[in-house]
Parts: C-alpha cells; structure tokens; sequence
C-alpha cells in the first residue's frame, strides 16, 4: 500500500474517525484503488496496532481530553457535554455556561458543532426546509468527521424521499 491515502487515513482513525465507509470515500478522493473490504482490513489492522503500541481507542481519548468542571474541577463527563451542546443558552444555569465556556476554548469543534446543532434543532421544531441546504452545506463543509457524515447520511435520505 502507498499513496497520500495511507498516511490520511492513518491520521484520520487517529483523530477518533471510526466510519470507514467515510475512510473508503476518503481514501478514494486520493487515490486509493481497493476495494471497500480490504479497506476495512487494513484500518482494522491500523487500529490493533495502535491498540497494541497503548494508544487508547478514540472513546477513552475523548474521555480523557475533556476539561475540568471550573465549579467542581472533576472532569466533565461526554454526556453532560453533549448535554450542554444541544441546550439552548437561555436554558443553561450558571454552572452550565461555565462549563460551556470550558468546552468552547479547549475542546477543539466544539463551538462550531454547538451552533450546527442548535440550528439544526431550530430547523427541525419550526419545519424550515429552506435553510436545509444551507445547514447542509455548513455542516458539510464544517471539517469534523461525524458531522459531516451525519450530512451526508441527510442528504442521501432527504433525497431517497424526496423521489417517493
């Protein structure tokens, strides 16, 4: 194997990337010749490898890398930053918007996926298609992995439905 793909690849399971479909499709922009199941083999293998040389799978990586409650100094816990992440500000409490601050200045995307996802709620309770495409191509473009799939998930079954 070579090419541009491998070490991109390698990069991208390292940053917690764990589709490989988005892999393949990724590989596939530059240059990669496989198939879909050998591609599957060899992140399969990249990841036993880093697994075998310590490096923690991406879930305890992101565990690990979320900051410390400024109120209690325990680390905050994935679902209370998902929590934060989709909550309205209005509807956060004090020691909300400090851990929010938290989040927004050392968890890199954060901000960027907090506003994707308060739009994409206000998108949702008031039924506004036309600012669709718009969210889609700002989440599309956002540069964070499962965001981006998660809107190219939405626009294949947007347009599945659109042709019933």
């Amino acid at each position: 194997m070579g090419g541009d793909w491998v070490s991109h690849t390698v990069q991208l399971i390292g940053r917690g990337v764990t589709k490989i479909q988005w892999l393949f499709d990724e590989a596939k922009k530059l240059g990669y010749k496989g198939s879909f199941g050998h591609m599957a083999r060899y992140v399969a293998q990249v990841r036993s490898l880093a697994r075998a040389n310590g490096s923690p799978a991406p879930a305890e990586r992101t565990i690990q890398s979320l900051p410390l409650d400024p109120a209690s100094g325990s680390r905050i816990s994935p679902v209370v930053a998902a929590a934060i992440c989709m909550k309205p500000r209005p509807l956060l409490t004090e020691r909300q918007i400090g851990m929010l601050a938290v989040l927004k200045n050392e968890v890199p995307g954060f901000g960027v996926i907090r506003r994707l996802a308060i739009r994409f709620q206000s998108l949702l309770r008031y039924h506004d298609e036309r600012k669709l495409e718009q969210w889609l191509d700002d989440a599309r473009g956002c540069g964070i992995p499962a965001v981006v799939n998660f809107a190219k998930t939405l626009m294949v079954d947007s347009r599945r439905s659109a042709t019933r």
